[in-house]
């Protein structure tokens, strides 16, 4: 779109003010495309047309101190698990096909003063009987890519929350399957991103919050990881993680840059 901006006699117009229009006129554009109903619909009512469901955006936890199941035991799972006892959170289950290294989960349960968890280890989909368990309100995933949708999807509607860990899907039609479930079920379902929370990220943000960078207009985020040793192993993330680099090529961690960016 071509504009003479001196006869529309914005010729004192500054950068900023011409590229809070531009977007401005995109988001019409953009609403227009959309149909009637939802070119005038508010932002909930938006995401109940395209859903059917009322959004679970802002709907806030409830107040417990969660009983939680760990599905996924191996080196994420276990740096997960240290965290959540060194926060005193309480483990009631865990589960993963290795019965060695759930049994070494628990261990770690057990020294922190809890009662040993009950332990799911009888194939890859033991965590279906797990999450029929009533004892439990939050369920952490932290599996090999492809089984953190189904699993979610499967302890939102056994009655749990969900926190899964980093990339929550591998295509769209997941996404829209968990947003759908959420709704459906009432059940929270939010994505594990630890880069939110390293120390540089965080040493910017409050620096951000502190004013030292003036107004920001821009950010920009990415995820640069030497993972030569690690996708090149044969153990541990090593035995299925190389896969998924061969199968596509881009960023497959969008949210390591994402994250911090959007905080």
């Amino acid at each position: 779109m071509n504009l003479d901006v001196q006869k529309m006699g914005l010729k004192s117009w500054t950068r900023r003010k011409f590229m809070q229009m531009s977007g401005a006129s995109a988001v019409s554009l953009g609403a227009l495309k959309l149909g009637d109903a939802e070119s005038v619909a508010p932002h909930h009512a938006k995401a109940e047309i395209a859903t059917g469901h009322k959004t679970m955006a802002d709907v806030p936890f409830e107040k417990r101190n969660p009983r939680i199941a760990m599905i996924g035991t191996g080196g994420r799972g276990t740096s997960l698990l240290k965290n959540l006892l060194g926060a005193d959170g309480q483990v009631v289950a865990l589960c993963d096909i290795v019965a060695a290294k759930a049994e070494h989960a628990a261990s770690l349960v057990v020294a922190a003063g809890q009662n040993k968890p009950a332990l799911y280890t009888a194939g890859p989909h033991d965590y279906e009987k797990m999450l029929g368990k009533s004892d439990i309100d939050l369920v952490i995933v932290a599996t090999p890519w492809i089984w953190h949708a189904p699993m979610s999807i499967a302890a939102m509607k056994s009655g749990k929350d969900v926190a899964m860990e980093v990339p929550g899907v591998e295509t769209l039609e997941d996404c829209w399957k968990i947003v759908r479930t959420s709704e459906e079920t009432r059940k929270h379902c939010l994505t594990l991103e630890n880069c939110c929370y390293g120390y540089n990220e965080t040493l910017i943000l409050r620096m951000i919050h502190a004013g030292e960078f003036g107004e920001l207009l821009y950010g920009e985020g990415a995820y640069i990881h030497d993972l030569r040793e690690e996708l090149f192993s044969g153990t541990g993330e090593g035995l299925w993680r190389r896969t998924e680099h061969t199968l596509r090529n881009g960023n497959l961690y969008p949210s390591h840059g994402l994250g911090p960016v959007a905080n």
